[in-house]
């Protein structure tokens, strides 16, 4: 959930690498681009590491992506 209401992820694991990640529900409550999306989530895919830096104008979307991606992998 992020400050405009709750947003649903897709997460595609291959090979045991993370894969894609997609948004599967809510996508109207997410205020960044959908290009600047794609970047920030082929960013985390590319180096596996959800440390990367956030869009800017876009932090607490972003953070909902990271916080999604670290709860369905806390198990």
């Amino acid at each position: 959930e992020n400050l405009h209401g709750v947003v649903t992820f897709n997460f595609t694991v291959e090979g045991g690498k993370l894969a894609n990640i997609e948004v599967a529900g809510g996508a109207e409550n997410l205020y960044i681009k959908a290009e600047d999306l794609a970047t920030y989530v082929n960013a985390i895919v590319s180096t596996q590491d959800i440390s990367v830096d956030a869009i800017s104008g876009a932090t607490t979307d972003c953070q909902a992506v990271t916080s999604a991606l670290t709860a369905a992998f806390a198990d």
